[in-house]
């Protein structure tokens, strides 16, 4: 059946078999193993030695060209990493100096990864958060507007801005709140925010020099002009380019301008040093330096407690500025009240509860203590306190506030003991003058129910940076 469905003979069939394997071991031209049957037990596989071949001549013929491409891709590499390195050295040279105040002023802290690159893009909502951060001078904005978290991290501060009607409703979204933002929108929000805020309108008595003025609007020319006239933006250059996007060095050289120029960042009323041949020597341990406080005071040495975490007064405005305004009301207000003192008006209770809010620790003994040897040693005593800003820092444990003390001792009946504090001082503190101006670094502390700055009531000799050896000596 086999023979018909193949219509050959078996005998013939077979021959054809053995040929085909003979004709496939001739075209290797290699003798092939068999078994003793004669069936082929392995083929060998062909040689590719003609691919191989072709690979080497094709490199070979095309080895120059290749050369080329990698030199090429290799000059490529070099030059954008020297345009990366000299744009950022050419960016650090301008602006390197705005990155450090950004930093001393704590307003790095407001943007996102709180750091202060010039060569980083600036969001929407950075843009609004260090706007509103410079004017009120405070990383908090439950403290000038709304508290509670929207729709986006952050979303408080454009609610705030909004409500202040400095930028306008929707203009950021939880859409758009990471969009970029252009020199323009940043400057003429920060002139719309002083004008709410500050109560400074937009204008100027003069046009600008920029010869492409006109191609703005009449109110963009009034916005680039005011800027102009208060020192924000520079017109020496001939043509002003305010829509490409921003970038961290420039804005934080409009932050830092806007700060010094409508000073933000001191109390009002008073003027920042600007000049460095009048700081004093160790000027880089504060954040700014004030015409109002003298040289010399800056320059006593703090106090250092124990091996915690010591903080310089530009560290600790960084992080703790918005300590400062209660450091300076709970200072001033106790060391007022203890340095008048008159022993014919003094009541015991109303003493003891004008200064025992300020106090974190319990001292109702020393004071009903000092009220009697008030009385008993007909004491007198005039004076005033103020805090030397922005001389605040932590000594490793406490906070400490440098605070001036000028008094008089205009009665009393001893030389000792005069001022509250001086009783629970194992030894006695005499006064040989009668009229003092001392400097003090006084202590505080928050508890652990409150973060309002309580001060611990400890002998003024004690604390005083500008006579050291008054502690040993025990008078002063």
């Amino acid at each position: 059946m086999e023979d018909k469905i193949n219509n050959k003979p078996k005998s013939e069939k077979k021959s054809t078999q053995k040929k085909t394997v003979a004709d496939k071991t001739k075209k290797v031209n290699k003798k092939v193993a068999t078994d003793l049957k004669g069936n082929v037990i392995s083929e060998p596989a062909p040689k590719k030695t003609k691919k191989k071949k072709n690979i080497k001549e094709h490199f070979k013929k095309y080895k120059r060209l290749y050369m080329l491409i990698i030199l090429v891709l290799f000059i490529i590499a070099i030059a954008i990493g020297g345009y990366i390195g000299i744009r950022s050295y050419i960016l650090n040279k301008k602006y390197g100096k705005y990155e450090k105040q950004m930093d001393l002023y704590g307003f790095s802290l407001m943007y996102n990864n709180e750091s202060p690159k010039s060569s980083e893009r600036i969001t929407r909502l950075e843009m609004v958060k260090i706007i509103l951060s410079s004017l009120y001078n405070t990383t908090e904005v439950e403290s000038i507007g709304f508290g509670p978290k929207g729709e986006f991290e952050g979303d408080e501060w454009a609610r705030t801005a909004e409500a202040f009607e400095i930028i306008d409703e929707g203009y950021i979204t939880k859409e758009t709140y990471k969009d970029g933002v252009t020199y323009k929108e940043a400057l003429f929000t920060y002139l719309n925010a002083r004008s709410k805020i500050k109560d400074i309108p937009v204008s100027s008595t003069k046009e600008s020099s920029f010869k492409n003025l006109q191609s703005f609007s009449q109110e963009e020319r009034q916005y680039i002009n005011d800027a102009v006239e208060n020192g924000l933006l520079d017109d020496s250059k001939k043509r002003l380019n305010i829509n490409n996007t921003l970038f961290k060095g420039q804005f934080n050289e409009l932050v830092i301008k806007f700060v010094e120029k409508y000073n933000t960042v001191a109390p009002e009323g008073d003027v920042l040093v600007t000049k460095e041949e009048s700081k004093p020597s160790n000027y880089e341990i504060y954040p700014y330096i004030l015409y109002s406080v003298d040289k010399e005071v800056y320059e006593y040495k703090g106090v250092s407690e124990g091996q915690g975490d010591y903080k310089t007064p530009a560290e600790t405005y960084k992080y703790d500025k918005d300590y400062y305004p209660q450091m300076q009301y709970r200072s001033e207000t106790y060391y007022n009240t203890i340095l008048n003192i008159d022993y014919r008006t003094i009541n015991k209770d109303e003493f003891y509860e004008k200064i025992d809010r300020y106090l974190r620790h319990n001292y109702d003994e020393e004071i009903y203590e000092y009220i009697d040897y008030v009385k008993e040693n007909k004491i007198i005593i005039e004076g005033t306190a103020k805090v030397q800003l922005p001389i605040f820092y932590l000594d490793g444990v406490r906070f400490r506030a440098r605070v001036k003390l000028t008094f008089e001792i205009k009665n009393s009946d001893t030389d000792k003991n005069l001022l509250l504090g001086d009783l629970g001082r194992q030894s006695e503190v005499k006064y040989k003058n009668k009229k003092y101006t001392i400097y003090i670094d006084t202590p505080m502390g928050t508890t652990l129910l409150s973060k309002a700055l309580l001060l611990d009531m400890e002998p003024i000799i004690d604390l005083m940076v500008n006579d050291t050896e008054a502690r040993n000596l025990n008078e002063f």
